[in-house]
């Protein structure tokens, strides 16, 4: 399945999400927020913890018991997809892609508990993968590999690490 088609299903489902819904869902902005000991709380709500949508230039998020938790997206001034995720517990987890302004990806990478945690892909405005390797809990691990913009391996970003530390 291409990066597009997992989008539009990502997006149809995160925005049709709301009229589906049972009871009716909340949309704030941040500005109608508070931040406590890791729990976002509506200004107005007292001490229940947010659950709902939140809205910000060019970004939404689901929010449950307080904690982003579910799809997240965000979008470049010029309307192009900007990043697309997920989120668990207030952190980052799944696979995340961020794309260039002109809407190519840029990034792909895998998180875990809100660290880099498997593959990630770097990539060159024109599509071609420019740098590629494996994360594990937050630190370049195993073999990295960079290309230049024509594809040929450049030897000067190819290594191998482990937890983080060049080991060659």
């Amino acid at each position: 399945m291409n990066h597009g088609t997992i989008f539009a299903s990502m997006a149809l489902a995160f925005f049709l999400s709301p009229a589906l819904a049972q009871s009716e869902e909340t949309t704030v902005t941040f500005d109608d927020l508070i931040y406590r000991e890791g729990v976002f709380y509506h200004k107005s709500a007292g001490d229940n913890p947010f659950s709902g949508t939140v809205k910000k230039a060019g970004q939404r998020w689901a929010f449950l018991n307080g904690k982003a938790e579910g799809p997240y997206v965000s979008f470049h001034d010029n309307g192009q997809l900007a990043s697309m995720g997920s989120y668990l517990n207030g952190e980052r987890n799944g696979e995340w892609l961020t794309y260039h302004v002109s809407g190519q990806l840029m990034i792909k990478e895998t998180l875990q508990n809100g660290e880099r945690h498997g593959a990630w892909e770097y990539y060159f405005i024109n599509g071609q993968l420019r740098e590629k390797g494996n994360y594990k809990n937050g630190n370049m691990d195993g073999a990295w590999i960079g290309f230049s913009v024509n594809g040929n391996v450049n030897e000067e970003y190819t290594g191998n690490f482990k937890d983080g530390v060049k080991v060659d």
